[in-house]
């Protein structure tokens, strides 16, 4: 399981419709990701997703690895204005 760490101040701050949005892109890289190491996503609840690996036991390396992914995938800078400094985290 993952969230999407300060993800309810950036949907308080941009509005419903860009929090959807960034969640819609943190599930299609993060399922295009899960897909390359033979695992799913899905979203549970808010900015909490599920994620299951059928090839692996070992979820930390892969959270990890997601996490870095998405950083790479979703750079703060694409989803937030130019004065604003709360980078969304993956964790």
């Amino acid at each position: 399981m993952f969230d999407v760490n300060h993800f309810h101040t950036y949907n308080d701050r941009y509005g419903k419709a860009r929090g959807d949005e960034l969640l819609k892109k943190i599930a299609n890289n993060a399922r295009s990701y899960l897909n390359e190491v033979g695992g799913i996503v899905c979203r549970s609840v808010a900015d909490t997703f599920m994620m299951y690996c059928i090839h692996t036991d070992n979820y930390e390396e892969v959270l990890a690895r997601l996490s870095a992914c998405l950083g790479k995938r979703i750079p703060y800078q694409s989803v937030r204005p130019e004065t604003d400094r709360q980078a969304p985290e993956y964790h």
